[in-house]
């Protein structure tokens, strides 16, 4: 409630209240009557309301209940029914020093200086508000007299013109002695005295009946008699009885006072009137002869007066401090006072000071008494005696302005210590803090560093640093300590928050070394900890991470493994808070291993403070991690509803389960505002609380519609998606049966049409689901229009190749030339742009930097790389993709220092690495080699490879090989697979590698050439050779062994396996996809998991490993940690139903065994998350049940679009399964012969091809032959091959025939033949490059006329192409023909020479011929055989091929088949029979 609202609430509410209800509510008890009404609602009420609501009321009896304004009120306002001023203003400084002294001194007296500038007060009234404060200052903490002095300065501004502070006069008693004697028998009195007697009745009168007698007869002794008898008596006797009885008495006083010199007298109200009435008749009768005559004083004080002192009241003190006393005579009562110092009161003490020691040395004439002979010290002890204590600092300097107070430290009380140690400017140095600490006694320094940091505080002080540090390195090495070992939580609070406050900043890394913090209470501890969370660390000697260094050690002495400081049966201790607590913010210093220390944390996971901390701290990934998964496992069902924003990112699906749409709105918004990967299956929970989606439902999933069942989406409309699609357009990550789903309801339902480009851009990344079928039906016009959008073009890109291609042939079919096609064609989509129209793209510059700029298929660019190469001077200017087409073919018309440039051009540029095929490395290498050798690094790595090692200078092979060891070495062919030893048998001869150690330098230097290093070399080399395995595409069974020999063998960095945990895991990547249960029964089930599941989705994320390799290694996993269940039909699910979050997960379905995935997995599930499934299993036996389960959901056969979403789950389909298919659509085609899902056995092609082709108007079209590409088109029938058109393949891919048939390669060639021939723009009897390198993929079927053809063109083949030539065809080839057809790469007849098809060629050369290449070929025939033997061989092997091929042995002799030596022997038989006719 605000200010307003509370008076208001008293104004309109409770004062009428009051006020219609009159008597009812009236009570004559004011206490009582005030909080029954007013409640806390009491101080906004004024005193002058109260009193007319309830004319009882009594504010005087209520003082506790007032408020500071209020008090204030009855000080200084006339409010009716009060006693006289100096009775309420008593009564309130009495209220005042009570306690809580602070807060009623410090709320009040302020508004008192204010409220005193505002109203009329009387000077009296100052003046007893002046001698009230000075006595308060002498009561109060040193923290509060500054702000008693700055009360009492403020007021002296306000006081009426002539008024004083004090009236230092001493009062008189008026005496009527008819009043007091009237009704007095004191005749008997008078008798008594009168007649001879012995004193044995004195005591049987009164005092009054003395004071009214006549007392002449009255001797000192007989008066010391009466004295004693009525000041130890109970009469009540008033203070003008006992002036009237002292002044009849006077002549004989001071004798009869000697007489009672050592009587004791009790405190009563007799002695403190009499001593009040001697000061007034008595000593006012003393001459200033008298009072400066120090004997005359002594005998007075030291002796008559004696009895009485201790009983001195304020009235009697006044009047003292009025006399004419000399300094001297003046010290001498101080010296009589001082001796009965110990039988004072503290306030009759404290008195003495305030009414006659201060007022009497304030006074002019006395100036403060001070001597300069005298010392600082004797001036005190002197001038103050035992009273010294209640003076202050201050007032001492100004009654005696050369006082030092340095000079009198062992003289003052701790109060006073306090008071110089806070005053600045009494200290300057550290000798000086020094030497007043000695002065503290040991068992009053808490005490006294309590008070000086109340006072510092107070006061606003801040000392000298040197001054400042002494007290610190003093005071807290011995406070310190104890602060630490206190166990009341308010005592902590009070020293840290108040006492300590000042001193905090000077902290050393002594007080808070782990040693000393040790010995500290929890609640201390925890305080501490509190404090250094807020602490200026700018100009301290430690930094955070040295208290928490000392919170790690604190927290780690725990005997058990309950954390320290938490104890469920100590109140104080038993706070699920802990982290808060104990650790706060110094969390962001934690690791895990320090986690893992502090014992079990399980009751504190659920605790917000904890996890808000955690959520505001900024803490490594895997305590983070470890923090969550312990929270989750402890509590599955947490929420994440209470998580902080931080933990969203890493809690598990589960947690985002049963949430309400508010709750879901919250939550998905917060996920994917803060998480930068939202994981699948945390998705798909949040998608499975939408339930029937709403408009509401989709806005509030986002980006996590991606989790959205098909069933959700069918189930919502098209009028409803239409409502959503600006949401769902934006989502990325679409599965395809989503979208598929989305698009198929929107265009069924009428609701949404493709009609032109824009709504084709409205699709966003939905377009992935748009058939192609619905592609073709659209005008390539607004397909032009729509490509000009980037975000659709990027949209595109992620739907199926399909999808793709007919895109660009809608293109293409608005304007087909070469140069506008490379113009409308994107430039991420030009890799579907068929070969053939790019045959004639001009070469203007603006043409060729379009070019330059696209993506292109290797098969593309071999066609455009001459023309884009030539156009530029820089070879760094020519893109990779462009560069990818380097062949021997397309360089000729370059010069040797052009070719060398552009091979530099292909050399690794910062990330970006060309991959280049064999053939072209091979070639680069004929350049280079009669060039500079020895520039490794200005080539691509792989070049290297084909280096003949002979050629380098022993002095630089170190060179050569740091550099090869960056290569790629899979782009080696198994023909030429055997470099590998040879690279590194030469390696080892160059690096000085003896037997099979291999040092780190060394390995270094091998680089990538590691990955062939067998088992023996990796056990025994440096164990740095795990980090040079890493990088390798695959390892063999052998090297894995090895590897995991080095791990268990404990001296790598990643150490013995008792200490490997998840971090271990994370280094390691990637070699745990290849790791076997050998190593991962060394990790906990927890530090498994934890590390797989991000594990897996990365590899998954960045396409780093194929599915198979994923599932062998959860294979391996598995065999530690799966339970074997027996197989059964009848199984029930145990391990929890698969749903639709646990579909998406990463690490689905490894936690399921073959029989739980059957019995958990409900064909529902399955129809309504299809692809979620398909894309995540891989294991062949869970992939039929997979089929077995849409058998049942689709008894009539599964439809295109759940056969589009199958993926490699389609492989284990029989041809029973295929026969029920409905394979009808060219994206059914495409998705079912996708190479990544596995091959398909020839049988089931042939099914399911002749299924699509059964349907009326499918056919072997171009796009066809691009899905099955050149494995699956090989599988097809002849008669089937016979009916592909020419116009097919003309606009296909590059169809690889390597697993045709020879007869089907030859039907092949023929059509392409067709195809292209007319694109050979030379005569008949040659072949253009072009031609030649559209026909390239089919010339295994080429017949040798065509071949001849080429020899003569000069196409500079490669002999990778000339190998898959038929061997007829090679087989006929002379040598001359053969160097022709080669051109430059002739002498890869020797690499290769190993290979079966060079072989049989050289067998059916003559040597002589071999020898004119001068490549070092052998195996020929000899020149004795005849150009007739060779002729007829020639003719024989032209018309069949051998069935059986030649082989070498190890010295190089030749070993002839049967059938060529058969053919030999005819041969010579028929010569011989010439010869003989």
């Amino acid at each position: 409630m605000s200010d307003i609202q509370r008076r208001l609430t008293v104004s309109d509410f409770m004062v009428p209240f009051l006020w219609r209800a009159g008597a009812a509510c009236v009570s004559n008890n004011s206490s009582q009557w005030l909080i029954s009404n007013f409640g806390q609602f009491s101080a906004l009420v004024p005193l002058n309301q109260l009193i007319s609501l309830n004319p009882q009321f009594n504010p005087m009896s209520s003082l506790l209940y007032l408020s500071p304004e209020q008090l204030v009120g009855l000080m200084f306002d006339d409010v009716p029914g009060l006693p006289e001023k100096s009775v309420v203003i008593s009564a309130v400084f009495d209220h005042l020093t009570a306690s809580p002294q602070r807060e009623r001194i410090v709320s009040t007296l302020p508004i008192m200086v204010e409220s005193s500038k505002m109203r009329n007060v009387s000077c009296a009234s100052y003046q007893i508000i002046f001698h009230r404060l000075d006595h308060l200052m002498v009561s109060v903490l040193v923290d509060l007299e500054s702000v008693i002095v700055r009360t009492k300065s403020a007021l002296l501004q306000n006081v009426p013109q002539g008024c004083v502070s004090s009236s230092r006069q001493c009062g008189v008693t008026s005496v009527n002695e008819t009043s007091v004697c009237g009704s007095v028998n004191s005749s008997v009195v008078s008798a008594y005295l009168g007649s001879s007697h012995d004193g044995g009745r004195l005591c049987e009168f009164s005092i009054t009946q003395y004071a009214c007698a006549e007392l002449t007869d009255l001797s000192s002794q007989h008066l010391a008699t009466v004295l004693s008898c009525g000041l130890n008596g109970n009469e009540n006797v008033s203070e003008e009885t006992w002036k009237l009885l002292t002044q009849k008495v006077n002549p004989v006083l001071g004798p009869a006072l000697d007489l009672l010199a050592h009587t004791r007298l009790n405190k009563s109200r007799p002695a403190v009137s009499f001593l009040n009435v001697i000061g007034e008749v008595t000593l006012s009768s003393f001459s200033s002869t008298n009072l400066r005559d120090d004997l005359f004083v002594q005998r007075w004080f030291d002796f008559r007066l004696r009895p009485f002192l201790p009983y001195a009241s304020e009235t009697f003190l006044s009047c003292l401090s009025t006399r004419d006393f000399s300094c001297d005579t003046y010290r001498s009562v101080v010296g009589s006072l001082s001796q009965s110092f110990g039988v004072m009161s503290t306030d009759t003490q404290a008195n003495i000071y305030v009414d006659f020691i201060k007022v009497f040395l304030s006074q002019n004439s006395t100036a403060g008494c001070v001597d300069v002979s005298q010392s600082s010290s004797d001036w005190l002890i002197s001038s103050f005696g035992r009273f010294s204590v209640f003076t202050t600092v201050t007032d001492l300097q100004t009654l005696n302005p050369s006082f030092n107070v340095l000079d009198t430290l062992s003289l003052l009380s701790l109060r006073q210590l306090v008071e110089v140690s806070s005053t600045p400017g009494l200290l300057s140095s550290t000798a000086a803090v020094n030497n007043l600490l000695l002065y503290v006694p040991d068992t009053q320094f808490t005490e006294f560093f309590s008070s000086l940091s109340d006072t510092l505080q107070t006061q606003g002080v801040v000392l000298p640093s040197p001054v400042q540090e002494a007290v610190l390195q003093q005071v807290l090495s011995c406070v310190w300590p104890q602060v630490l070992k206190l166990d009341v939580q308010s005592e902590v609070n009070q020293w840290f928050d108040l006492r300590l406050v000042q001193y905090l900043p000077l902290l050393t890394s002594q007080f808070i070394a782990p040693d000393v913090m040790l010995n500290a209470s929890c609640l201390s501890f925890k305080k501490f900890v509190s404090v250094m969370a807020n602490y200026n660390y700018t100009a301290a000697e430690f930094s955070p991470s040295d208290i928490y260094s000392t919170i790690l050690v604190y927290l780690n002495t725990s005997s058990d493994s309950t954390p320290k400081c938490y104890n469920t049966s100590n109140p104080d201790l038993s706070s699920t808070a802990w982290f808060a607590d104990y650790i706060s913010v110094f969390l962001s210093f934690v690791t895990l291993d320090d986690l893992l220390q502090f014992g079990s944390i399980q009751p504190f996971l659920v605790n917000l403070e904890n996890l808000q901390l955690f959520g505001q701290t900024s803490v490594p990934d895997d305590v983070m991690e470890y923090y969550v998964t312990l929270l989750f496992e402890a509590n599955p069902s947490f929420s994440a509803y209470y998580l902080p924003l931080k933990f969203l990112c890493l809690a598990p699906a589960s947690s985002f389960l049963q949430l309400s749409l508010e709750q879901l709105k919250n939550i998905s918004s917060s996920v994917h505002q803060n998480c930068t990967d939202v994981l699948p299956d945390v998705s798909a929970a949040l998608a499975s609380n939408a339930g029937d989606l709403t408009v509401s439902a989709i806005e509030a999933l986002g980006q996590s519609s991606t989790g959205l069942s098909t069933a959700q989406i069918s189930g919502a409309g098209g009028n409803l998606l239409l409502n959503t699609l600006s949401v769902l357009s934006l989502v990325q990550g679409w599965n395809l049966d989503q979208a598929m789903m989305i698009i198929q309801t929107l265009l069924s339902s009428g609701a949404y049409q493709i009609t032109h480009a824009d709504s084709l851009q409205k699709l966003g990344s939905l377009i992935i689901g748009v058939q192609s079928s619905i592609i073709r039906v659209i005008s390539g016009e607004i397909f032009l229009e729509a490509v000009k959008s980037e975000l659709f073009v990027t949209n595109i890109i992620s739907a199926p190749v399909i999808v793709q291609q007919t895109i660009v042939s809608q293109i293409i079919a608005v304007n087909s030339s070469s140069d506008a096609i490379i113009t409308n064609v994107p430039d991420a989509m030009a890799t579907e742009i068929p070969r053939v129209f790019l045959l004639d793209v001009s070469q203007s510059s603006s043409a060729v930097q379009t070019v330059n700029r696209k993506k292109w298929k290797h098969e593309q660019a071999v066609l455009i790389f001459e023309t884009v190469a030539a156009l530029f001077s820089n070879p760094d200017d020519v893109s990779f993709q462009v560069l990818q087409g380097f062949t021997c073919s397309r360089i000729q018309s370059f010069s040797t220092s052009k070719v060398l440039s552009l091979i530099r051009g292909c050399r690794r540029r910062v990330n970006q690495t060309l991959v280049l095929q064999e053939s072209q490395l091979s070639c680069m290498y004929h350049y280079i080699k009669s060039a500079d050798l020895a520039a490794f690094s200005q080539y691509p790595a792989e070049v290297l490879i084909y280096y003949n090692y002979s050629m380098i200078d022993r002095s630089q092979c170190r060179s050569y090989f740091s550099s090869l060891g960056a290569a790629n070495f899979s782009v080696l062919s198994s023909t030429l697979s055997f470099k590998k030893q040879a690279l590194f048998n030469n390696a080892r001869g160059c690096l000085g590698i003896s037997g099979v150690r291999i040092s780190r330098d060394q390995l270094d230097v091998l680089g990538n050439m590691c990955c062939f290093l067998s088992g023996e070399y990796i056990q025994s080399s440096d164990p740095y050779v795990l980090e040079k395995l890493k990088p390798c595409v695959d390892l063999s069974a052998e090297q894995i062994s090895a590897l995991e020999s080095v791990l268990l063998g404990g001296n790598t960095s990643y150490g013995p396996s008792d200490s490997w945990n998840r971090t271990t895991l994370d280094s390691l990547d990637p070699l745990p996809l290849y790791l076997t249960a050998n190593i991962w029964s060394k990790f906990s089930q927890v530090n498994k998991q934890r590390f797989l599941k991000t594990f897996i989705r990365d590899l998954r994320k960045n396409d780093k490993a194929s599915e198979m390799k994923i599932l062998n290694m959860m294979n391996e996993v598995n065999k530690i940690s799966r339970v074997k269940i027996k197989r059964s039909a009848e199984t029930a699910c145990t391990a929890g139903q698969i749903l639709q979050a646990q579909v998406y997960s990463d690490m689905f379905p490894f936690a399921y065994d073959v029989t739980q995935f059957n019995a958990c997995l409900s064909v529902q599930t399955l129809k309504d998350n299809l692809e979620a499934v398909t894309d995540r299993v891989y294991d062949r036996s869970y992939q039929r049940i997979i089929l077995d389960k849409l058998n049942q959901a689709y008894p009539g056969g599964l439809s295109d679009e759940v056969l589009q979403v199958l993926g490699s789950a389609s492989r284990v389909a029989t041809p029973d399964d295929v026969r029920k298919w409905n394979v009808t659509k060219i994206d059914t085609l495409s998705s079912l012969m996708n190479q990544r899902n596995g091959d398909w056995d020839p049988e089931m092609v042939q099914l399911l091809v002749s299924k699509y082709l059964s349907v009326n108007g499918n056919a072997l079209g171009s796009n066809e032959l691009n899905v099955l590409g050149g494995t699956n088109l090989c599988a097809l029938n002849s008669s089937v091959l016979k009916n592909i058109t020419a116009a097919s393949v003309e606009r296909a891919s590059a169809l690889s025939l390597t697993s045709c048939s020879s007869e089907k390669k030859t039907i092949l060639f023929s059509i392409a033949q067709n195809a292209f021939n007319t694109k050979n723009t030379r005569s008949t009897n040659t072949i253009s490059i072009t031609t030649y390198q559209m026909l390239q993929n089919y010339l295994g079927g080429a017949d040798v006329a065509f071949i001849r053809a080429l020899v003569n063109s000069s196409v500079n083949m490669d002999v990778l192409t000339f190998m898959s030539l038929k061997q007829s065809v090679i087989n006929v080839l002379i040598v001359s023909e053969v160097k022709s057809l080669l051109g430059v790469n002739v002498a890869d007849l020797k690499t290769y020479e190993s290979a079966a098809q060079i072989q049989e060629w050289i067998r059916l050369q003559r040597q002589v011929d071999l020898d004119t290449l001068q490549i070092g070929l052998t195996g020929g025939t000899n020149s004795s055989v005849t150009e007739s033997t060779v002729s007829t061989t020639t003719t024989a092997s032209s018309t069949k091929a051998p069935s059986a091929q030649t082989s070498t042995t190890a010295a190089g002799s030749r070993v002839w088949s049967p059938v060529c030596l058969q053919l030999l022997l005819l041969a010579v038989t028929t010569t011989t029979l010439q010869l003989l006719h």
